[in-house]
């Protein structure tokens, strides 16, 4: 026998004629959270609702997820400070150091 999600709970609640406000204070979530769930449940069916929900929270970053090495840090820091010099020189000012 396997728990139920939250999101399986609000399903029954409101299918039992449960109101919002008993549904949320079970759940624990926000009125609007609630009927987003409900909006996808509606579109998807509860057990692929439930899936796409459980496998969401594992998915690694995709191919185009940004991630810096500790040299390309540097780089960025170095043209940042480089860039803010100019901007303050062609101020006719310098940087002040604290």
């Amino acid at each position: 026998m396997r728990t139920l999600t939250q999101y399986e709970v609000a399903w029954n609640m409101h299918r039992a004629g449960s109101t919002m406000k008993q549904i949320t204070q079970v759940v624990n979530k926000h009125r609007a959270t609630v009927y987003r769930w409900y909006k996808r449940i509606r579109q998807l069916g509860i057990r692929e609702f439930v899936r796409r929900q459980v496998t969401a929270k594992y998915r690694r970053p995709g191919p185009g997820h940004l991630s810096m090495s500790s040299s390309g840090l540097l780089t960025s820091v170095i043209s940042t400070v480089g860039a803010v010099r100019r901007y303050a020189k062609s101020l006719g000012r310098g940087m002040a150091y604290a």
